[in-house]
């Protein structure tokens, strides 16, 4: 079936947009701390041994600054076209590549998926690496997250689980760290559950006062 090439998945922290694409099966995953040298070494690396066998995947996340660096437009363009073979260049010299043995020029078939927690400024150089790929704004509501969260929390505290399902009313940015906070402060030995209230009504204090308003009136 169809494979899509390039994907560039933009949304906040804590909805599991990074765990579901670090599952992808036999992907590279690589977080932030690279380089556009590193990434031409790390794609090649990602070819498969044989004709037959398909090039990994490669996740980027959290690469809002990578793409700011000199060469980082035309590196993803390339590695973004929906070509089935596409050629990736590194006419520079680079000691480095040399050492390891990476030519200046390859082919690769690899898919890549690129994670971003805001959406960057686009130039008109990086508007070119975006119109290659499949955009995904991904904005789950907090009954999302909460029916995501209910899959893996631990059962040994469901309270917490419970106790958030409860008050999704109250959550202006829906977080799987709202559940991984209460359980510390569980741990610590704390209010856990007057301390999200606290920090609910500090960020928001309108959603807490219509949250009460709903559940106390037949208006909505």
């Amino acid at each position: 079936g169809y494979r899509l090439p390039f994907l560039i998945l933009v949304g906040q922290q804590g909805t599991g947009k990074t765990y579901r694409l670090q599952k992808t099966p036999h992907a590279k995953y690589i977080n932030n701390a690279a380089s556009i040298v590193g990434l031409y070494a790390a794609v090649y690396r990602c070819r498969g041994a044989g004709n037959d066998e398909p090039d990994m995947p490669v996740v980027l996340d959290d690469v809002g600054d990578l793409l700011t660096l000199l060469g980082a437009p035309s590196f993803f363009k390339a590695l973004g076209s929906d070509q089935p073979d596409k050629r990736i260049g590194w006419e520079k010299q680079n000691l480095w590549l040399a050492s390891q043995g990476i030519p200046t020029s390859y082919t690769t078939n690899s898919r890549v998926a690129l994670i971003f927690n805001d959406l960057p400024k686009v130039g008109r150089d990086l508007q070119s690496v975006f119109d290659r790929a499949k955009v995904v704004i991904f904005t789950p509501s907090a009954q999302e997250v909460h029916n995501y969260v209910s899959t893996w929390f631990d059962p040994e505290h469901a309270d917490i689980v419970d106790f958030i399902g409860a008050n999704l009313d109250k959550i202006f940015e829906p977080s799987a760290r709202w559940y991984k906070d209460a359980l510390r402060e569980k741990r610590l030995g704390n209010h856990w559950k007057q301390w999200l209230c606290g920090v609910w009504y500090d960020e928001h204090p309108e959603l807490a006062i219509v949250g009460e308003i709903r559940r106390n009136s037949n208006i909505f």
